[in-house]
C-alpha cells in the first residue's frame, strides 16, 4: 500500500486558455482571462466558477497528462505503484489559499475521484506568499504541517510525494522534508518528459552501514549491469527486505535491462562525514592495549611508552583519530583494542590513506595507522563483523577527511 502527496499549482487554467483557444474545449469564457486567472486570483471572480469548473474537467478527461502537471505525474505514479504491485491508498492535495489554485484542486480532486478511481481529499491550504515577503515563511511552515498532516512525517507510512506544480520554494521545502523522513519525491522531467525519482538521502547518511553498502554499489556496478546481476548484489549487500528497498533508490536504469548507482549515492556517500557527525557516531573512550609491545600516550608536547591508553589519548592526527573513533562507534566492534606491533614517532611523515587494512581474520581487523605524527604497524581491531570494518576502514580515511 502506498500513498501519495502532491502540492497543487494552476498550470491547468494555462493549457485551458489554449484549449479554448483552439477549440478542443467548448465552452463560453474569454480565454485571456482565464490564461490571467491562472496568474491572478481576482480574475477568476469576473468568470462564471461553475463553468470554469466544468471547463477544466472536460479537459482534465480529454488528456489528464497533457492538462495538468499534477496529474502528469500522479499517472505516472499510479503506473509505477501498479508495476510494483502497489495498491494506491489515498491522494493528499496541497493547494494555496487563492481562488485559482483551489479551483484546480477541486477538478483535480474529482478527476482522480471519478475516472481513476483514487479516494482523493484536499488539505488544508497554505498560505499564497509570492506577493508579501513578510508572510512567505508562514507559507513554507504552512506546507510543512500539511505534509505532516499527509502523513509525510509518520516513518511507517509509504508516502510518495510529487512535485512538480508550485514555486520553487516550495519545492525545495518539500524535496527537503521528504528526504528527511524517507520518503521518495517524483515529478516529469521537462525535457525527457518521463517520471523521475529522488529517492532519500538524509537518512542514509546517517546510518554508516548503508553508506558502506553504497559504496559497494557503487565498486560492483559502477559501469552498470544487468538488472539480474544488480539484484543479486543487492541481496548479498542487504539484511532485510526494507533495507533493500532503500538500496533500491539509488540505482537508475541506464538502457533496456540495465543499472547503475544514481549520482544521489555518490551524493550519500560523500556527506558520509557530516551524517556520522550529525548522529554523534564516534567514540573516543576505546582502550587501546599493548599485545607484546607498548601503547603510545600523548604526554604534555611529547609521547610517552605505557601498556594502556584511550583512543583519545593517542599521538595522532585529528582527522586519524576522527577515522578510527567512527570504526568504533561501528556495530559489532570491541571497545578494546590492540597494539600488536612496532610503533615510533621518528622520521613519520603524512601518509595516505592514515589507517589501511592489512589483515581481515574471522574476529579481527588488523591496521596500520601513519600520519605526520606517528606510524603504528599493526593496530588490532576485534570484532564480530570485519567485512564491515574493512570496508570503513577502506573508505572512511578519504571520507573523513577535511
Amino acid at each position: 500500500m502506498v500513498e501519495f502527496v502532491s502540492t497543487v499549482g494552476t498550470s491547468a487554467l494555462n493549457n485551458l486558455a489554449t484549449a479554448i483557444e483552439k477549440g478542443e474545449v467548448n465552452a463560453n469564457l474569454d480565454p485571456e482571462t482565464v490564461r490571467r486567472a491562472a496568474r491572478d486570483e481576482t480574475a477568476v471572480r469576473e468568470l462564471d466558477k461553475t463553468e470554469l469548473l466544468e471547463a477544466l474537467l472536460e479537459l482534465l478527461r480529454s488528456d489528464p497528462t497533457r492538462a495538468s502537471a499534477e496529474l502528469n505525474t500522479l499517472l505516472r505514479m499510479k503506473e509505477k505503484a501498479e508495476r510494483e504491485g502497489l495498491h494506491v491508498e489515498n491522494v493528499a492535495l496541497i493547494p494555496t489559499k487563492t481562488e485559482n489554485c483551489r479551483l484546480c484542486a477541486e477538478a483535480i480532486r474529482s478527476y482522480l475521484t471519478e475516472e481513476e478511481g483514487l479516494r482523493t481529499w484536499t488539505t488544508k491550504p497554505v498560505e499564497a506568499s509570492v506577493n508579501d515577503p513578510d508572510r512567505f515563511w508562514e507559507g513554507l511552515n504552512q506546507l510543512i504541517a500539511r505534509l505532516e498532516t499527509a502523513g509525510v512525517t509518520e516513518p511507517h507510512r509509504e508516502v510518495w510525494i510529487a512535485a512538480s506544480a508550485g514555486f520553487k520554494p516550495e519545492t525545495a521545502v518539500l524535496t527537503l522534508v521528504a528526504s528527511l523522513f524517507g520518503k521518495p519525491v517524483f515529478y516529469v522531467h521537462e525535457v525527457m518528459r518521463e517520471l523521475v525519482e529522488i529517492p532519500p538521502v538524509a537518512p542514509a547518511v546517517t546510518d554508516p552501514k548503508f553508506v558502506l553498502g553504497l559504496l559497494e554499489l557503487e565498486e560492483k556496478l559502477g559501469n552498470g549491469a544487468d538488472i539480474r546481476e544488480a539484484r543479486e548484489i543487492l541481496e548479498e549487500i542487504a539484511d532485510t527486505t526494507d533495507e533493500l528497498q532503500r538500496y533500491r533508490m539509488f540505482l537508475v536504469e541506464t538502457g533496456k535491462n540495465t543499472v547503475k548507482p544514481s549520482p544521489l549515492a555518490g551524493l550519500a556517500i560523500d556527506l558520509l562525514s557530516l551524517g556520522l557527525a550529525a548522529a554523534g557516531s564516534r567514540r573516543y573512550d576505546v582502550r587501546i592495549k599493548a599485545k607484546g609491545h607498548t601503547v603510545p600516550r600523548k604526554k604534555g608536547k611529547g609521547v610517552e611508552k605505557t601498556h594502556e591508553a584511550t583512543l583519545a589519548e593517542l599521538p595522532v592526527e585529528d582527522d586519524t583519530r576522527d577515522t578510527l573513533a567512527t570504526i568504533a562507534a561501528l556495530e559489532d566492534v570491541n571497545d578494546t583494542w590492540f597494539i600488536a606491533g612496532e610503533w615510533t614517532t621518528q622520521n613519520v611523515g603524512r601518509h595516505h590513506p592514515p589507517v589501511k587494512v592489512l589483515e581481515k581474520r574471522h574476529d579481527a581487523v588488523v591496521v596500520s595507522v601513519r600520519d605526520s605524527r606517528v606510524h603504528i604497524s599493526r593496530l588490532l581491531i576485534p570484532t564480530r563483523n570485519p567485512t564491515l570494518v574493512a570496508k570503513a576502514v577502506k573508505h572512511l580515511s578519504q571520507a573523513l577527511r577535511g
